[in-house]
């Protein structure tokens, strides 16, 4: 399968995915489990073109996000542009957010992204491995 047709086949199950939720949570539960998924992304949630629009992030800010991802999963020193190893102990990923959000969001984009992440999830999210369960199924 081509990559462009991985995207859309990911997109379209995507939706369906959210049409099911619309059916079963209420807005407000649909809201904070937006609000969840966007604290467990982390720096990934700033590329997500609603998350940028919503922030109005610059092209400066887009390179600064850059630059700190490469630092917290690579160890890249700052002002050296390639890649290094993966860092064994890297930071969690709340603290490379709010390292982002202070040094580089304005004011009222720290506004907007707390509006947007909501409270911080305290819970704990267990990866999932293997295939997908079907539940009651045999």
């Amino acid at each position: 399968m081509t990559p462009s047709r991985r995207r859309r086949e990911f997109t379209k199950l995507a939706r369906a995915q959210e049409a099911e939720a619309e059916k079963v949570l209420s807005p407000d539960q649909l809201r904070r489990l937006r609000q969840i998924d966007l604290q467990l992304k982390g720096l990934r949630a700033f590329y997500e073109a609603d998350v940028s629009a919503v922030l109005k992030l610059t092209l400066a800010q887009k390179e600064r996000l850059r630059v700190i991802q490469d630092e917290a999963s690579f160890g890249t020193p700052p002002g050296h542009t390639g890649r290094g190893e993966p860092l064994k102990g890297r930071a969690p990923s709340s603290a490379v957010v709010a390292k982002f959000s202070k040094e580089v969001l304005t004011r009222e984009q720290r506004q907007h992204w707390q509006e947007l992440t909501g409270a911080p999830f305290k819970g704990t999210i267990q990866p999932r491995s293997g295939p997908p369960q079907h539940y009651g199924l045999p």
